[in-house]
């Protein structure tokens, strides 16, 4: 069915969890980056379970190439790039990636810039000029959030200690 219609994403997906439960992974991970081709936007459904098997299958670089590609305008929820991008993170050789990453979104989706910084749980990163100038860009205020959201970027509190100390955007910058 597939070879008759390519282009089909529900074949695609459909014939990539039946080789995933027949116990043929490296073929449904063919089947996911095809997919991927064909409608981006698929890679918000279930990127968890897709990355946990391309990571049993160490095909990680090939998820992430795919995803690289990806128009991040025509996906409806950015959580899941940015949740890879913290994984990518936390590996200094994948810095570069996490940061293109990071970068794409914020350029896709400028309103989930708190959900940027607060997935980034490697302090190293931000030695990394092009992540200290997203953070820059991430918590400075444009002038239409100066109109409407003055604080933006320096107003979300991760965490309060019982001292009163707290954790902000701010404070990963600095």
């Amino acid at each position: 069915a597939i070879t008759t219609r390519p282009d089909s994403a529900a074949l695609r997906i459909q014939y990539a969890k039946h080789l995933e439960q027949n116990n043929k992974p490296g073929e449904a991970c063919d089947q996911y980056l095809a997919l991927m081709k064909v409608k981006p936007d698929w890679i918000t459904e279930d990127l968890n379970a897709v990355q946990n098997l391309f990571r049993r299958q160490n095909r990680m670089p090939e998820l992430v190439a795919v995803i690289r590609t990806i128009n991040f305008k025509s996906i409806r929820q950015p959580y899941y790039i940015i949740n890879l991008a913290s994984e990518l993170s936390q590996n200094e050789a994948n810095t570069d990636v996490a940061v293109e990453l990071l970068e794409k979104i914020f350029a896709a989706f400028p309103s989930y810039r708190s959900s940027l910084i607060s997935n980034i749980n490697n302090p190293k990163m931000w030695q990394n000029d092009r992540m200290y100038q997203l953070g820059k860009r991430l918590v400075i205020p444009t002038p239409l959030d100066m109109q409407s959201q003055p604080w933006t970027g320096i107003d979300q509190i991760y965490s309060r200690s019982g001292n009163g100390d707290v954790s902000s955007h701010f404070h990963y910058l600095v």
